[in-house]
């Protein structure tokens, strides 16, 4: 209640911050969204903080900007440890007896960061069969209790229960489908993990690994909106 109706400004100086409105003026003026973009400025404590922020205006049915949703994330610890990353690159500059040790620890840390991004793909997709499955499971539950009510009052007809048994079944059709789905990409990743990590030569299927790379990739490709043949 204290933040709508106001400016980001206005509610940022409650801890002491002063921000710009040049943001909220860009909006305006196109009436388009700005789009994820990183701003800094100092909190109450006098702490340089940063954040990953958005503005999205909000219309009303003649067009014109009603509100601006302002989304704010607070990314100061991601960005102080791009800081500490940097430092520790130009240290490793500054000191050739450290280079090859430091040098080792910044590709450990890339290594990660491919396997998060990686993760965070294969999240992604199975995200979508495992949402499936579970939206119809919850209507499969709901459909049983239902009926078993149905039961119990003594009111169960033969087409009623026709019903509930072809119910079941597509649901259960779904529910495997979209579960086969999901431990498909799952093996698929943990496969792709295996390969990068294990330097132990194998016979494989060029075409499986193949698909099982596409796979992995295919969610970061569609962010970038890049097409791969």
């Amino acid at each position: 209640e204290e933040a709508v109706g106001r400016t980001t400004n206005e509610i940022m100086a409650r801890y002491g911050a002063s921000k710009e409105t040049s943001a909220d003026r860009r909006v305006v003026e196109t009436g388009e969204e700005l789009g994820f973009y990183e701003e800094a400025y100092f909190d109450s404590s006098h702490r340089l903080r940063y954040w990953m922020a958005n503005k999205v205006p909000v219309k009303n049915a003649a067009g014109q900007i009603e509100y601006i949703v302002t989304v704010a994330l607070d990314i100061t610890d991601r960005k102080r440890s791009e800081h500490e990353t940097q430092r520790a690159r130009e240290t490793a500059e500054k000191a050739p007896t450290n280079l090859r040790a430091t040098q080792n620890s910044l590709i450990e840390s890339e290594k990660l960061a491919a396997l998060g991004r990686l993760v965070a793909g294969v999240a992604h997709e199975v995200n979508n069969p495992v949402g499936i499955g579970v939206t119809v499971a919850t209507a499969l539950q709901r459909r049983c209790l239902m009926f078993a009510e149905e039961i119990t009052r003594g009111e169960l007809k033969r087409s009623t229960l026709n019903a509930f048994v072809q119910a079941n079944l597509d649901a259960a059709a779904q529910l495997v489908s979209n579960l086969n789905r999901a431990a498909e990409l799952i093996q698929s990743f943990k496969q792709v993990a295996v390969d990068r990590n294990m330097p132990d030569r194998r016979q494989f299927n060029l075409a499986e690994l193949t698909e099982q790379i596409v796979t992995s990739l295919r969610p970061g490709l569609r962010s970038r909106n890049l097409t791969l043949t």
